[in-house]
């Protein structure tokens, strides 16, 4: 029996102690809620107020993005003087020194053509670049005919020319005998004084331009392009083109 109590005590010490261990314990932790609780309260505040210092640096940056935009584009802007300067470069190129000019270009042309400048009445005259070749488009008329030149601006030389006849109203031509294509050839070759021998890859073709028959005539003396229309009535030459490689 005295074995039985002394157990019974001794139990009742272990549950008394754990009790107590159990209570420090809840005692602890609910002070640690607490001690948190009021630290959760005290940094809120403090997140709030960085959050609207965020959204009042953002709203900063917002009404600062007009400025900084109009910045970019004042400094984008640069390239306008840039695009100035070419310009420049372009319209100094028309008068560089090494170019023969638009003066001596046009009596060029006009010698070229075998007409006094008081006959000629000029409808074009430009500076411009055909395949980055500088070159003078001259255009001219007289009281018979149209001319086009194509004039280097650099040496001189002719690239392409054009001679066209002014044809007057006439009658029906498409009735009357039309002239044969080896006289049509020879017409353009008595126009160049080249002998038939020295052409290659003739090509002869009858055209109707408003009713009138011609004769389109091409072919190649060197590297040089001729093109004729020869009035298949009357043998005249009607035009004229020749283009240099």
């Amino acid at each position: 029996m005295d074995y039985m109590k002394k157990q019974i005590e001794k139990n009742r010490n272990k549950i008394n102690i754990a009790s107590k261990y159990f209570t420090i314990f809840c005692i602890i932790l609910f002070f640690t809620f607490m001690l948190e609780g009021c630290s959760g309260k005290s940094t809120q505040p403090r997140q709030d107020s960085m959050d609207n210092m965020g959204q009042s640096g953002s709203m900063a940056e917002a009404a600062q993005e007009p400025s900084q935009n109009l910045k970019r584009q004042t400094k984008s802007s640069g390239s306008t003087p840039q695009i100035t300067k070419n310009i420049n470069k372009t319209s100094s190129n028309k008068n560089n020194k090494n170019y023969i000019g638009k003066k001596k270009a046009k009596k060029k042309a006009i010698k070229h053509a075998s007409i006094s400048n008081e006959k000629v009445t000029f409808t074009k005259v430009k500076f411009e670049y055909d395949n980055g070749i500088p070159e003078y488009e001259i255009k001219f008329k007289t009281s018979t005919h149209r001319y086009e030149y194509e004039i280097n601006a650099t040496n001189g030389k002719i690239l392409k020319l054009s001679k066209k006849l002014i044809i007057k109203h006439q009658g029906n031509t498409q009735n009357k005998k039309l002239i044969s294509r080896k006289k049509a050839k020879k017409a353009a070759l008595d126009y160049l004084k080249i002998d038939k021998s020295k052409i290659n890859r003739t090509k002869i073709e009858l055209e109707y331009d408003n009713g009138r028959p011609g004769y389109d005539i091409e072919f190649y003396v060197n590297k040089t392009e001729y093109s004729f229309t020869v009035d298949a009535v009357t043998g005249k030459i009607l035009e004229i083109e020749i283009d240099k490689d």
